[in-house]
């Protein structure tokens, strides 16, 4: 007999508003815990058609998280930027409401948390590595129940670094099309850098006209149906939200009506006028996001901290077939996790894109349900 799958929805309050999630099971005392993270643009609808295959011996509670200006989740204060750190604050406040974490205590005496090296101050990884929790026993960190991750894309990113960052709370990782991050040369990297600073002052204002969507039920969205765009918004009917959907997705790979809805579902408001028409609810200031590892010798050091088991699911038709930026230097980013990582697969999806999770749904759940029951007796097929 088939165990019934219940889908629901979580909220987490926090200082600008609310960041939202998506569940799948109940969660019990023996529930492998997984977290789920999205990419770029993209929401916790993205993993619909995946979700529900993924099985585990004992019970599971998945909980995919809409990040920060994504889906239903509320955007950063105005004039707020947004970086994969910032993102990863929230992540971790997530995790501690959800109670899968607790905050590291701090030693007798200290105010700043422990230090790396004799500056004194912060720093990328200040409070980081398993240093973070030197005022924990042993015995509390094995005793500890762990979780996992999912990440798809940007989410991979942020996953690898949480796991970097806590590696006593992570006991797997799996990537979804994502190995590294883009590593252009250093004058091209700063080049983009400037751009994207530029970009954000020009283009967003100091107040945002796109405020967070307010809860209620309608056709497209889980959102307020009677509400009015705002100045500034576009309002599209919804059969061209679904087609634009498709197109921005076109570079990267191929999306289905199906997917697109899924999307859509958590990324747009209803309008009352005119009638079967949508805004976009996501911030647009995440076009002009910096991101601090598209650098390689600083992608190492972020990762460096990466200790769990960590399998990566890669597109033959994805980020890495073709991209030389992501192409660069990926054997050795695999070497360099495969020396820290507990157990390291990599597996190629045969005509799988960036979107694998999304366009080989069954074929990636098998692969992730075999993983989840024995990550030491996995075999790359």
């Amino acid at each position: 007999m088939s165990r019934r799958v219940i889908v629901d929805e979580l909220e987490f309050e926090v200082p600008y508003g609310k960041l939202a999630a998506k569940t799948w099971h109940e969660e019990t005392e023996e529930s492998k815990r997984i977290l789920v993270l999205h990419g770029w643009m993209d929401n916790a609808g993205s993993f619909d058609n995946l979700m529900p295959h993924i099985k585990y011996k004992d019970d599971l509670y998945i909980v995919a998280l809409d990040l920060p200006g994504h889906g239903k989740s509320s955007q950063f204060p105005p004039g707020a930027s947004y970086s994969d750190l910032n993102i990863l604050m929230e992540i971790r406040r997530c995790l501690t409401e959800l109670k899968w974490i607790q905050p590291v205590p701090k030693k007798r005496g200290e105010t700043n948390g422990p230090e790396i090296g004799g500056g004194g101050g912060g720093g990328l990884l200040h409070s980081a590595s398993s240093n973070s929790l030197a005022s924990e026993t042993d015995e509390t960190l094995e005793t500890r129940k762990k979780f996992s991750i999912i990440g798809h894309s940007l989410g991979g990113g942020l996953a690898l670094f949480y796991a970097s960052l806590y590696p006593d709370d992570v006991e797997e990782v799996i990537l979804l099309d994502f190995i590294k991050a883009k590593t252009p040369p250093v004058e091209v990297l700063l080049k983009n850098t400037a751009y994207s600073i530029d970009q954000f002052i020009e283009t967003v204002p100091s107040q945002s006209p796109f405020p967070s969507p307010v809860l209620s039920k309608s056709t497209f969205s889980s959102n307020n149906p009677n509400k009015m765009a705002d100045k500034g918004q576009v309002v599209v009917s919804q059969q061209a939200a679904i087609i634009a959907t498709i197109e921005a997705h076109k570079l990267l790979g191929k999306l289905t009506r199906d997917d697109a809805t899924c999307l859509l579902k958590r990324s747009t408001v209803a309008v009352s006028t005119p009638p079967n028409c949508v805004i976009y609810s996501r911030d647009l200031r995440l076009q002009s996001m910096l991101n601090l590892r598209e650098n390689f010798d600083v992608h190492k050091v972020m990762f460096a901290g990466v200790k769990c088991h960590v399998l990566i699911l890669l597109g033959e038709k994805g980020m890495y077939s073709e991209n030389e930026y992501f192409r660069d230097r990926m054997d050795q980013m695999e070497a360099f996790y495969r020396e820290r990582a507990k157990s390291l697969h990599l597996q190629w999806i045969e005509d799988g894109d960036h979107y694998v999770h999304m366009n080989k749904p069954l074929q990636v759940a098998e692969l992730i349900t075999n993983y989840l029951a024995s990550p030491e007796d996995f075999r790359v097929i």
